[in-house]
């Protein structure tokens, strides 16, 4: 997924229009590198859990035109609300800063995925 395609995720989510979201292009690559960089070690753990390469450094978007490294899962599922709360915030939409607060929250929970280790029992006796 491209920074752009998660921007047009992001604002139709919001029910505004690609074409009518240009007021956020100052902003837009600084607060979608603020919730990569929240969600880095979710997205980790999802990629442990599944058994892919995890990431060694956050990235940042520079350009809208830029591919993302997240996984598809922890883009759609978290990181888009999470920039959507943001964006409602900078535009003063408090109640809809808090609904897309809890589907952010909502959706790193989905994300998350429990990592396996193996236990070594040291108080069995047994070596």
């Amino acid at each position: 997924m491209t920074a752009q395609q998660l921007f047009d995720l992001t604002v139709g989510l919001m029910g505004i229009t690609p074409a009518n979201a240009t007021s956020y292009a100052d902003v837009i690559i600084p607060q979608m590198n603020t919730i990569l960089t929240e969600t880095f070690n979710l997205e980790n753990t999802y990629r442990q859990a599944n058994d892919i390469a995890v990431l060694t450094v956050i990235p940042t978007v520079t350009a809208l035109t830029d591919v993302l490294t997240y996984q598809d899962s922890v883009l759609r599922n978290a990181v888009c609300y999470g920039i959507a709360q943001l964006l409602s915030v900078s535009d003063g939409e408090f109640a809809m800063a808090n609904f897309f607060s809890d589907k952010y929250e909502s959706g790193k929970r989905l994300a998350k995925r429990i990592v396996q280790t193996e236990i070594k029992d040291y108080y069995s006796g047994e070596e």
